[in-house]
């Protein structure tokens, strides 16, 4: 009597090892070059590269945490240049640790696709009832003030990453004093919120309908866009693969091993040992494609960085980064006269968060400098300039500024183009025709056609860089004709640094005044409003912040007057005074204690 048996299940493998942590990436502009937006190549002028000390124009510096508490380090026998060889030579046979898998089985991630936006709808719900308890502040606010009373596992970038601030108010976020762009990192490779497994390539299809057709399934109506790959899993599965029959290919890996060694019996390697890493470096597209550029390798295990300095300038790169393994195993049935066969494959980890870069610079140039007038042979005013110091070397153009009077606004009179790049940055100002002008060269001079002798003039220049980034007003100078002396008489009226829309700002003389004079009213109202939601200052402790407190802001005093206010009555001859305190909030030092932030938001006037 023959007894059936069931054939042997087929084989599934699962691997879990450890990927670099904290990848971040920041673009460092050295220098112009006239080919930044059509060439990769940072060295293309040899002299200018000259000037710079040997440095490249521009580049992207990659930072990460490298693994160097992994168990199993790096065999002493697989030296720097075997590993670095390893992983240039073998850059097609690296297997992500989800895909090393048998001929049978897949591995596959579902996910919810309206998970990301059920989570944002659930935290701007709560961010809207927050906003009324807290008096009217909006959501980005908001997601600043709960992130000072929550826990440390709960991180500002968290609340921003999950609401929708940005979309809903058009706001970004930027460091006002670098420029510097704080977007969060997003998900790589396969995300936290996905529902990872592996199927049998005969059946996922099956398997994953039967889950999405379940009412109570986490899965059920939810991953519509999986169905249709696992479709074509399926169909190739089942007209290649025979159930009937078994094979060796059934239980091993599908992977492509690097070598393969004879190990005497009882001196087996190290199974698993880390390598080095892998970059992978994108170029994303104004419609948000990607396209893989290269894979950047790095296998010295000590460094924590690496500078991609093939970049094109005003593009937009995305990086994610893995750990790459050595995985030796034994070949099943090669044991033979006390030595082992074992196969070497080279295994990645899942790709780490990625991280857009955009190079684009953010630093305006500096005004002109040394501004000086002259009548020339001609009887017209000349306007001369300096260069200012600018180690970039990108200013193309100046923009020549003069008005009648300080309550005018100033009117563009010149624009001095001398922009070489053989790209040009789409510029945002619009410059009339008869303002422009075009040379071929560097030019530090102009002349004022319209130069009244008899009238008085302003006049300021800013610089303008080859990425359309302007300076502030320079230096302004008043200027008139002298007949009596015969000559130009020029006084300094404003420092340089006036923003484009404020040329009053810098004015030697003060914008405001510490005497008002009014009249026809009766009453007044005293107003206390401070702009900053939190300003954190450097402190070891609540006592030296409580202490450093008068000196770095307001000071305060509940019990003593630190402010005066003054009223005189010209036609009586009689005048009040009116004392201001301004005091600490209940609240101070329990939020100090708390957070350990100096809070000038809690201070009000009585």
């Amino acid at each position: 009597m023959s007894q059936d048996k069931s054939a042997p299940t087929y084989g599934s493998f699962a691997f879990d090892v450890p990927e670099p942590q904290s990848f971040s990436g920041e673009f460092v502009y050295n220098y112009f070059l006239k080919d930044e937006r059509v060439s990769d190549n940072a060295y293309s002028d040899v002299s200018a590269v000259t000037r710079h000390g040997g440095d490249p124009a521009r580049y992207i510096q990659l930072e990460y945490t490298a693994l160097s508490n992994v168990t199993n380090l790096p065999d002493p026998d697989r030296s720097l240049s075997t590993r670095k060889s390893d992983l240039s030579s073998y850059s097609n046979s690296i297997v992500s640790e989800i895909g090393v898998q048998s001929e049978r089985t897949v591995f596959m991630a579902t996910q919810d696709d309206e998970l990301a936006a059920e989570l944002q709808a659930a935290v701007e719900a709560e961010l809207v009832l927050a906003e009324a308890a807290e008096r009217g502040l909006s959501p980005l606010e908001a997601a600043l003030k709960y992130n000072s009373i929550t826990s440390d596992r709960i991180s500002a970038s968290d609340i921003l990453e999950t609401t929708d601030s940005e979309a809903t108010y058009n706001l970004s976020y930027y460091d006002p004093a670098t420029g510097e762009d704080l977007t969060v990192q997003k998900q790589g490779g396969v995300s936290e919120y996905a529902i990872g497994g592996f199927y049998n390539k005969k059946f996922i299809l099956d398997i994953l309908e039967g889950s999405e057709n379940i009412p109570f399934s986490p899965l059920w109506g939810t991953i519509s866009s999986s169905l249709t790959e696992a479709e074509e899993i399926q169909e190739l599965a089942t007209s290649t693969l025979d159930s009937n029959t078994a094979a060796m290919s059934d239980y091993e890996f599908t992977v492509e091993a690097i070598s393969e060694s004879l190990v005497t019996m009882g001196a087996e390697p190290k199974s698993v040992e880390l390598c080095g890493y892998i970059i992978e470096k994108y170029l994303v597209d104004d419609n948000g494609d990607t396209t893989l550029l290269e894979i950047l390798t790095e296998a010295n295990l000590n460094k924590t960085g690496q500078k991609d300095e093939a970049v094109i300038y005003g593009k937009n790169y995305r990086y994610l980064i893995k750990a790459v393994y050595y995985l030796s195993t034994m070949v099943a049935g090669s044991s033979s006269a006390g030595e082992i066969i074992y196969q070497t494959f080279l295994i990645s980890s899942r790709g780490s968060p990625y991280i857009d870069v955009v190079t684009n610079e953010i630093v305006p140039p500096p005004p002109p400098e040394n501004i000086q007038f002259f009548l020339n042979t001609e009887q017209k005013l000349m306007i001369v300039w300096d260069m200012p110091y600018n180690t970039q070397e990108d200013i193309k153009r100046f923009q020549i500024f003069r008005r009648a009077a300080l309550e005018d606004p100033y009117t563009i009179i010149a624009q001095i183009d001398f922009d070489d790049s053989e790209e040009l940055t789409d510029r945002a100002e619009y410059i009339p025709d008869y303002s422009q002008l075009t040379v071929e060269r560097q030019r530090v001079d102009y002349t004022d056609e319209e130069f009244e002798f008899d009238n008085s003039y302003y006049y300021a220049i800013c610089s303008v860089d080859a990425h359309d980034l302007s300076s502030p007003y320079s230096s302004q100078f008043k200027v008139i004709y002298d007949r009596i002396d015969g000559k130009m008489d020029t006084e300094f009226i404003a420092f340089a640094g006036a923003p484009k829309a404020y040329p009053n700002f810098t004015l030697k003389t003060t914008l405001t005044v510490d005497c008002l004079k009014d009249s026809g009213h009766d009453k007044m109202k005293i107003y206390f409003d401070p702009e900053c939601l939190q300003l954190q200052g450097v402190a070891e402790t609540i006592e030296s912040v409580t202490a450093r407190a008068d000196e770095l802001y307001l000071e305060t005093n509940q019990d003593k007057a630190m402010y005066k206010f003054q009223i005189i009555n010209l036609d009586r001859q009689q005048d009040i005074k009116l004392d201001i305190y301004l005091k600490k909030s209940a609240g101070y030092e329990m939020a100090a204690e708390e957070i350990g932030l100096y809070v000038p938001g809690t201070y009000y006037g009585e």
